[in-house]
């Protein structure tokens, strides 16, 4: 479903004895997480990972929406610039089909994999050195 969008249940709404029933209405409203943002029916979900694992391409493991759990290995270093894209993984896509979560006969946007590295705070002239040295072979 969208932002903004309006669900309105007839006569469900609250119920007194003298008072004819009212309709449900619910007005949707979406909030960020800390990790995935949605965009469209897509996911963009940042995961951090440390600068010796990025330098490492060691695999990462994470939840989609469904608590199902993706792990993931890059064949390359890992880069604020990787991306990986795992296809119907994302939103559910809103139908008319009252029935469609439950039966599951909806289609879903995709989940993007993005990186975060995080940089340490600070290293010892010699860490610092010996870096340079790796870096500028």
């Amino acid at each position: 479903m969208r932002e903004g969008m309006v669900m309105r249940f007839p006569e469900e709404g609250n119920q007194t004895e003298y008072k004819k029933v009212g309709d449900l209405v619910i007005n949707l409203h979406k909030t960020e997480g800390e990790s995935m943002i949605r965009q469209g029916d897509d996911l963009i979900y940042h995961h951090k990972v440390s600068l010796k694992d990025a330098l490492c391409s060691e695999p990462v493991e994470f939840c989609t929406l469904d608590g199902e759990t993706i792990r993931f290995a890059a064949d390359e270093v890992i880069s604020p610039q990787t991306c990986k894209v795992f296809y119907g993984k994302g939103m559910p896509v809103y139908n008319e089909d009252p029935l469609s979560a439950v039966v599951h006969s909806h289609s879903r946007g995709n989940l993007i994999l993005k990186f975060t590295i995080q940089m340490p705070n600070s290293f010892t002239d010699s860490q610092r050195t010996e870096l340079v040295e790796i870096l500028c072979q």
